[in-house]
């Protein structure tokens, strides 16, 4: 089982230790509030990700993209750019707010986040995951805190953070 440790950079009274876990306290960043997140080997990897059986068949997706093999700490921020009808758009205005990570990053956010409901959806704008019918899907953490999966084709609305890396 994969371990993973996230240390956002947020008052310490919120800095926790994880394992798999969820968080004990409230770890929401306000939009462009830069924090940290933390993968502990060996990471997860786009195949094994946490939440990728349900009801809705999320077990048949095949991950196409690329398994994390960068540095273990990684600082990222929440944005929220508006609303785009293709993934092509919202990827282009994402990269002026920072690069688009690896879709994997959305579970130790998960783990900070600790399941806590939220008004808005939290996206990464990973399609690495594949239908049997080769749609594109990206990973979401949706209203009730837990990990879920879009169908890029169907657009995106103005109730949605997006999470970027930056250097």
């Amino acid at each position: 089982m994969t371990r993973l440790r996230i240390i956002p950079s947020v008052p310490p009274a919120v800095q926790h230790n994880t394992g798999l876990h969820r968080a004990e306290k409230e770890f929401q960043p306000h939009a462009s509030e830069v924090f940290q997140l933390t993968m502990v080997s060996p990471p997860i990897t786009g195949a094994s990700l946490p939440g990728l059986t349900g009801i809705f068949g999320w077990s048949s997706l095949r991950f196409t993209g690329q398994e994390f093999s960068g540095p273990p700490i990684q600082s990222f921020k929440l944005v929220w750019p508006g609303r785009f009808k293709t993934l092509e758009e919202l990827s282009s205005a994402l990269r002026g707010y920072g690069h688009i990570p690896e879709g994997i990053w959305i579970y130790p956010y998960l783990m900070a986040r600790g399941g806590i409901r939220a008004e808005k959806l939290t996206s990464i704008a990973d399609p690495s995951w594949l239908s049997p019918e080769s749609f594109c899907f990206i990973p979401i953490i949706n209203t009730k805190g837990e990990l879920d999966f879009y169908f890029s084709k169907l657009g995106f609305g103005i109730n949605r953070a997006w999470l970027v890396r930056v250097d």
